[in-house]
């Protein structure tokens, strides 16, 4: 016991009194009529959050009813305690701060002892404790109730909680992350994508080569594809060619291709179209067919994103870099200026012709100028690392820094992004600068050297399980590993706000703040939610430190109900299961928490 009292003490310190609830995950606004417990919780702000789904709170109210008459004068009590399983801040009620101290022979909530004493007197001959039936009076005295009923932290005990006098903390900022690692032991993870067919599949792509197939329910992954013989990188730490990315087509389910991002032995960044076999499910080498090879006169800048828009399924989006160096030596311009060169660019072409490399789409912005090459749909782009499009279908890039800024940019069709005449907001080639005031696109933010040195993009968040996160674009830094989210605002300009990892007090139950410090990309599944890939050290690609981590809010989630069944923490809550024993010196209540994947008892 002098173990979880330091413990607890620790959380006081660390993060004192963040919601949390027993299954020690965040809590959620319900949704659904059945609302049983909303009058226990009088706090106002209280009642906005619930650890119990609609569905809970009914089940709960059968089994306070099956408990004791409701004419009796301990219903009331025997609800009111039994519904602090449903508080926002249930860990702190009932003790359980830390999992791995969390008790469950004292699983009961904290009561003020007035309240206990009046509990005690109005529910000892009419309460009938489950799976007996003896009544609360014939088993336990009033001391030895009430003694189980006390907590460590008295400031949470039931009705008075004056640990909430001045209203609790804010649960809706979302500044603060968890990861739950879904696959550990990965060499250089740089991208994660579903296939826009089973809804249960991740596919993680290594930089050396190898694609794995994840199954997220179970963990469980399959080398799926092994590209290694065509994706060129070596063990150099820092390399930054190989394996690059991958993109299923839209209609994948009934055409089982799916498109590659390579680094070929011979020097040229490859985008080729690949199937699935039919008879073993897996990727099939030899079905490439080259859709695109660029020649690269450098080995870094390599870009390396491939995209479909839900509503442009047959046009597939290439992002490159500026063909590697530094300053974009390339000519009296640099690649990223020059409109002949598909290097610091993003291509669209059109790829539906079997028969054809690709088609030029019609609507391509310069398809109808000959200055430029008609795969162009945006340009003056350094080293865009991850691109993505959000629900709106806006594409959302973020570009890696010569030497004062990484930035953000929403890139749309024929706008020039400013590089090698700018980077970022900042000049670069004053000559180029001066030729071209103001026809430059300016990134939606930027940040200086001082906070990062390599920006990582990742996605708009269209997830249900972290409402706080809703409809922000999330990054991150490879070199600073610090994590960041934008905010848009009404008048179109978007807020960047700093995020950390959380405490071990927060991260509890298979999830952790202790994430890899080297973001090499990020994720995104079919539900929407979204996953961090990183490594340990600017490693070789050989080196198996990398891992991939759903991001996961522990201020405030979703109720069950209203998520996929992937995530679903679908909580069957025994709210009362009083273990009677044939003495009277202990009391002993077994709750059970069942999620989709683990079964702890509590």
């Amino acid at each position: 016991m002098l173990f979880r009292t330091f413990a607890i003490f620790l959380c006081f310190v660390e993060v004192y009194g963040h919601p949390q609830c027993l299954d020690y995950l965040p809590p959620f606004q319900s949704v659904g009529n059945n609302k049983y417990c909303d009058a226990v919780l009088s706090n106002p702000v209280l009642t906005q959050w619930t650890c119990c789904s609609a569905s809970s709170q009914s089940a709960l109210s059968v089994q306070v009813a099956q408990a004791v008459p409701s004419s009796s004068s301990c219903y009331e009590y025997f609800k009111n305690v039994s519904c602090m399983r449903c508080h926002p801040y249930a860990a702190h009620v009932y003790d359980a701060e830390f999992a791995s101290s969390f008790d469950a022979s004292t699983a009961l909530p904290g009561l003020d002892t007035q309240y206990c004493a009046d509990y005690y007197q109005a529910c000892a001959e009419d309460l009938v404790l489950p799976g007996s039936t003896s009544k609360l009076g014939q088993v336990y005295t009033q001391q030895q109730w009430c003694k189980a009923h006390t907590i460590l932290d008295a400031s949470y005990a039931y009705p008075s909680q004056k640990a909430f006098n001045d209203g609790p903390p804010d649960v809706t900022n979302g500044d603060v992350l968890c990861g739950d690692p879904v696959m550990t032991n990965v060499a250089n993870p740089i991208a994660a994508v579903h296939d826009n067919n089973n809804s249960e599949l991740l596919y993680v792509v290594e930089q050396r080569g190898y694609v794995y197939q994840l199954n997220l329910r179970t963990r469980k992954r399959v080398r799926w594809f092994d590209m290694s013989s065509k994706a060129y990188v070596t063990s150099r730490s820092g390399d930054e060619r190989g394996l690059l990315a991958l993109v299923f087509h839209p209609d994948f389910s009934t055409n089982l291709k799916f498109y590659i991002m390579y680094y070929a032995r011979y020097g040229d960044t490859v985008i080729s179209e690949f199937k699935v076999s039919l008879s073993t499910g897996l990727a099939d080498l030899s079905t490439e067919r080259v859709i695109m090879s660029i020649d690269q006169p450098r080995s870094n800048h390599n870009g390396g994103a491939l995209l479909f828009k839900n509503s442009d399924k047959h046009k597939l989006f290439i992002t490159t870099g500026d063909g590697g160096g530094a300053g974009d030596r390339f000519g009296t311009i640099g690649n990223g200026q020059n409109p002949k060169s598909m290097l610091g660019k993003i291509l669209r072409v059109d790829i539906s012709d079997e028969t054809k490399q690709y088609t030029i789409p019609t609507d391509n912005p310069f398809v109808d100028d000959n200055k430029f090459a008609p795969e162009i749909w945006a340009w003056g782009l350094r080293n865009p690392w991850r691109c993505s499009f959000d629900k709106k279908e806006r594409l959302f890039c973020a570009d890696v820094g010569q030497n004062q800024r990484e930035e953000v940019d929403i890139v749309e069709a024929g706008k020039n992004y400013g590089w090698r005449g700018a980077e970022g907001e900042i000049c670069y080639d004053n000559a180029l600068c001066k030729g071209n005031p103001g026809q430059w696109e300016l990134p939606i933010t930027t940040y200086p050297r001082n906070e990062g040195k390599s920006i990582t993009g990742g996605h708009v968040y269209r997830g249900c399980l972290n409402p706080n996160l809703a409809g922000m674009y999330l990054f991150g830094d490879y070199v600073s590993g610090r994590i960041w989210k934008l905010q848009e605002n009404e008048n179109k300009t978007w807020t960047r706000h700093n995020m950390k990892w959380g405490s071990e007090s927060q991260c509890q139950k298979g999830l952790t703040g202790k994430v890899q410090s080297k973001i090499l990309s990020y994720g995104e599944d079919a539900y929407g939610e979204v996953y961090i890939l990183v490594s340990s050290t600017a490693q070789s690609s050989d080196a198996r430190n990398g891992a991939v981590y759903r991001l996961v809010d522990p201020s405030l989630g979703a109720d069950p109900s209203s998520c996929s069944s992937l995530y679903d923490r679908n909580l069957t809550l025994s709210f009362f299961n009083a273990t009677v024993k044939s003495t009277v010196t202990t009391v002993t209540t077994t709750t059970t928490i069942t999620t989709t994947t683990t079964t702890t008892t509590t």
